[in-house]
């Protein structure tokens, strides 16, 4: 799957357009295939890596996780092995700031119930 991602902290020039692993939902997660993904000030703050607590929370020399996007709505694409209360199809939106990866076409995110 294709994603913008980042290595480093910076501007929109240290983006750049990668495969990557679609992933498996594990326990208690499922997989979203992502319609729409915000950007907003939060995106912004984990590009740039300023102010400081984006690093606290992203990683502070480098980002740990290379794709932005923290507000997601999609459709649930495959369940994890424990999932009984959704259905493959379902619509679902998502706000991930702590730990982003939102703006690929799919997802694999914690369910918390």
């Amino acid at each position: 799957m294709r994603a913008v991602v980042q290595d480093r902290y910076g501007g929109p020039e240290h983006l750049c357009l990668a495969d990557i692993p679609i992933p498996e939902p594990r326990r208690s997660q499922i997989r979203v295939k992502v319609l729409a993904c915000a950007v907003n000030l939060s995106d912004w703050e984990h590009l740039v890596g300023s102010p400081l607590y984006a690093r606290l929370v992203g990683g502070f020399t480098r980002p740990k996780q290379a794709v932005l996007g923290s507000d997601i709505v999609g459709v649930i694409a495959k369940l994890g092995p424990d999932i009984s209360d959704f259905n493959i199809g379902d619509r679902v939106m998502g706000d991930f700031v702590m730990t982003r990866g939102g703006s690929p076409s799919m997802l694999a995110f914690q369910l918390l119930m």
